[in-house]
């Protein structure tokens, strides 16, 4: 009775389905900040500061990671897209790139950085389609209704049908086998390290379709040109260039703009994490609600502020002896912002609105403040302070200044961190924060310059 019931059995396990698990997407991306003076796309003097390279699912110091000796992220050739708000602007092809050691004042220029030749994106272009001939249509005996050509068109009605079965299904049209795909073992050749796109030979090409995806570096030894060594996005090899050619910023001029710069292994769709205003109004309440949070920061941290001073009178009137004996309460305190800049961005789907907010002030001796804020619209609409910083430039040795370069998305999941410039006397750092439910937090610091 049991072999029967076994033999019952058995067609089942013919039936059965192998569920297949797809290899989850390996991301191998660089965040890096380009710097740069003059017009964009026409810089007098560029830079490209590393900051972070996610690989193996976690953030690595892009000034030192795998540096053999020259860092992974700022080899020659590497392209970093420009971004603004997640939106490409332009892309930079890495030329050369430096180590410094200044070891004194205005010592910003400390540690890696790259230079590289600036493309801006271009502009997208509205093609305009002439009908150049007409056609009629006429129905002949018994073959249906098709259209007749002028003898201007009679070429293209002779050119080669393609056979579009197959360009639906990813194959290759028939007759051209140059660019053939898809061999059943180029899944076997996988090489253990994560690899990025390259605008190179269709060789090259060929070679990187059979690596996409890996994310893992295998250990080599100790030279910038070994075959494991994981590649970042990476272009047709730029002549080599120099300072003469590209000349290199140097320490924080006045003018200089900054840009988040990325490059990733893959393509990937935009997504623009900028957050248009709905309307003027909306944009002036949030203005006024954020220079309100800044000015108490400002308050709190202490200086002069400037004041309102009450009317004169003229001295010997009884409106001045009045004065002098009512007990008047002190003028309210105003403080006076200069520099403002407003931003807004949606860090996530669905996200909750984000604002950052900076100022300057001036403070007791001639001393200028600095103010940054972060916050988040709650749910009933009113904004929740999520952090915020005051130093001056007499101290910004022990309190850094936090200037917000952009918003960024640093392992390519669709949410943005907020990606800060800590500017302090002669030295600074990149930090990047991810803020939820009105909180900020720090989930990455780049190394002191060494």
């Amino acid at each position: 009775m049991a072999a029967a019931v076994v033999t019952g059995l058995v067609p089942c396990v013919g039936l059965a389905q192998t569920h297949v698990v797809k290899k989850p997407d390996a991301v191998v991306r660089a965040v890096g900040v380009y710097e740069w003076t003059g017009e964009e796309g026409k810089a007098t003097a560029s830079r490209l500061v590393p900051v972070t390279v996610f690989i193996n699912g976690q953030l690595e110091d892009a000034g030192v990671y795998l540096a053999r000796p020259v860092p992974f992220a700022l080899q020659t050739g590497t392209i970093f897209e420009v971004e603004k708000g997640g939106v490409d602007t332009g892309s930079v092809e890495l030329a050369y790139a430096r180590h410094l050691v200044t070891g004194g004042p205005g010592s910003y220029d400390d540690g890696w950085l790259a230079v590289g030749a600036y493309k801006a994106r271009p502009a997208e272009k509205v093609v305009a389609f002439k009908r150049e001939s007409t056609a009629k249509l006429e129905v002949s005996g018994g073959s249906g209704p098709h259209f007749s050509q002028k003898d201007g068109d009679a070429e293209a009605a002779k050119a080669k049908p393609v056979d579009r079965s197959t360009a639906a299904s990813g194959g290759v049209i028939a007759g051209d086998s140059s660019d053939k795909v898809g061999d059943s073992d180029s899944a076997k050749d996988d090489v253990e390290r994560p690899t990025l796109k390259r605008r190179a030979t269709p060789a090259e090409s060929k070679a990187q379709a059979k690596k996409r995806g890996e994310a893992s570096v295998t250990a080599v030894g100790d030279l910038n040109d070994d075959e494991d060594r994981p590649n970042l996005h990476r272009g047709k090899p730029v002549t080599r260039m120099e300072e003469e050619d590209l000349p290199p910023l140097k320490g924080i001029p006045a003018g200089m703009q900054q840009r988040v710069a990325v490059s990733d292994a893959k393509d990937r769709s935009e997504h623009d994490f900028k957050r248009a205003w709905e309307s003027a109004d909306e944009k002036a309440e949030v203005m006024a609600k954020m220079e309100a949070v800044a000015r108490e920061k400002l308050s709190e941290y202490g200086g002069a502020v400037a004041s309102v001073a009450p009317a004169p009178v003229k001295a010997g009137t009884a409106a001045a002896r009045a004065r002098r004996k009512a007990t008047v309460p002190a003028a309210a305190a105003v403080v006076a912002l200069a520099d403002e800049r407003l931003e807004g961005y949606t860090l996530s789907y669905g996200g909750a609105p984000t604002y950052f907010f900076s100022a300057n002030s001036a403070g007791v001796g001639g001393v200028t403040r600095y103010v940054s804020v972060v916050a988040q619209r709650e749910p009933l609409g009113s904004l929740k302070v999520a952090m915020a910083s005051v130093t001056d430039d007499k101290h910004l040795d022990r309190t850094p200044w936090y200037r917000l370069v952009d918003a960024v998305d640093v392992d390519a999941s669709n949410r943005a961190s907020l990606l800060f410039e800590l500017r302090g006397e002669t030295t600074r750092q990149f930090a990047l924060y991810r803020v939820i439910g009105a909180q900020a937090d720090q989930t990455f610091l780049t190394s002191p310059a060494e």
